[in-house]
């Protein structure tokens, strides 16, 4: 079954859906989803690139104001936490980690970073790579 036959099956027995829910089966399907596809999604030869894919500064400048907003907060003794929404391949989360604990060890030793990722596969790949439970 196609994915389009899965989401006039699911219109026919549950009635009209919406946008969400027809974006979520586009991306999500288990079988059939964007993100559920072996393809390469990511990279020059991808769909699509981000910031990340060109190069590791712009985590590199994020950890920085990670770790000024870190030096504000200290004094309360607070943790400070990155929630990433979507984090593809994690090339972002890499560069914020690695860069952080070279030139940032107290912020990264205050950091609690997580991923949200919709896709199992992505999650897995997240999980290979970053060797991160999130």
């Amino acid at each position: 079954m196609s994915l389009r036959e899965k989401i006039e099956q699911e219109i026919r027995e549950c009635g009209p859906i919406p946008f969400s829910r027809y974006m979520e089966m586009c991306l999500y399907d288990p079988e059939l989803g964007y993100y559920s596809r072996n393809a390469e999604q990511f990279g020059k030869a991808g769909d699509f690139y981000t910031s990340s894919d060109v190069h590791a500064v712009f985590g590199r400048l994020l950890a920085r104001q990670f770790d000024e907003m870190l030096a504000c907060i200290w004094e309360a003794r607070l943790r400070l936490i990155v929630m990433e929404l979507g984090p593809g391949r994690g090339l972002f989360a890499q560069d914020v980690l690695d860069w952080s604990e070279k030139k940032f060890p107290e912020f990264f030793r205050a950091l609690h970073y997580s991923l949200s990722e919709s896709s199992p596969r992505l999650r897995e790949k997240l999980q290979e790579i970053l060797k991160t439970a999130f």
